[in-house]
Order: C-alpha cells, then sequence, then structure tokens
C-alpha cells in the first residue's frame, strides 16, 4: 500500500526480481478494500497517505484478519511513530528507502519460498 508512484515502480521492481508476486493499493483505503476481497502473506504498508493512512488502514485489516503481518515501510523512524504504528497492530518495520538486501532478510526471516 503505497501512494507514490515512483516507490510503487521500485519496491515492484525488487519484488519481481526476488521473484514475488503482489499487487498495489495507492492509499490506504484502497488497500482494506483489497484485503478484504484478496489473501495475502504480507501487507507492505506506507504510513503516510491520503484518503485513509496506514496506521488506519492497518487497524481495519487486523480488524477482520488478526494473523496478517503488516510491515510498515516509511522514512519517519521517529520513536512515536513506531509506537503508533504498533498500536496499530504493525509488527514490522522497513526503512525508506527500501533496499533490496532489507527485502531479502524480511523473506528470509519471516517465509521459505517455494
Amino acid at each position: 500500500v503505497e501512494d507514490n508512484k515512483m516507490n510503487q515502480k521500485v519496491i515492484g521492481t525488487m519484488l519481481k526480481s526476488l521473484g514475488y508476486s503482489f499487487d498495489f493499493a495507492d492509499d490506504g483505503f484502497a488497500g482494506y478494500i483489497q484485503a478484504k476481497t484478496r489473501r495475502y502473506d504480507v501487507i507492505f504498508m506506507d504510513l503516510i497517505m491520503p484518503e485513509m493512512d496506514g496506521y488506519e488502514s492497518a487497524r481495519k485489516i487486523l480488524e477482520f484478519d488478526d494473523t496478517l503481518l503488516i510491515v510498515a515501510f516509511t522514512a519517519d523512524n521517529m520513536p512515536e511513530s513506531k509506537k503508533k504504528a504498533e498500536m496499530s497492530g504493525i509488527r514490522e518495520f522497513i526503512p525508506k528507502p527500501v533496499r533490496i538486501d532489507d527485502l531479502k532478510k524480511f523473506f528470509t526471516s519471516h517465509f521459505i519460498k517455494n
């Protein structure tokens, strides 16, 4: 869930090069709707977006699937923001700019690739 088209392109290129399939949502509300209608293993969530921010989107998504792993992609690494994200149910953080090594490390620690 990322509102910046350039960030979508960069992240998409990295995920594709690692062999993962993905969808994008342009804001928190769109991400919430997609999560209700599709099954995801993980959601990467920007926190600051128009329409519905990542905090509210995460809360709403976790209301209907409290097992889903939501990871914040954010340039805001202030302790208050992390605490607010954790209170919204976000369990992991990957700082922006996202690097491919960060994604590799994340997937290696959370998933077995088939």
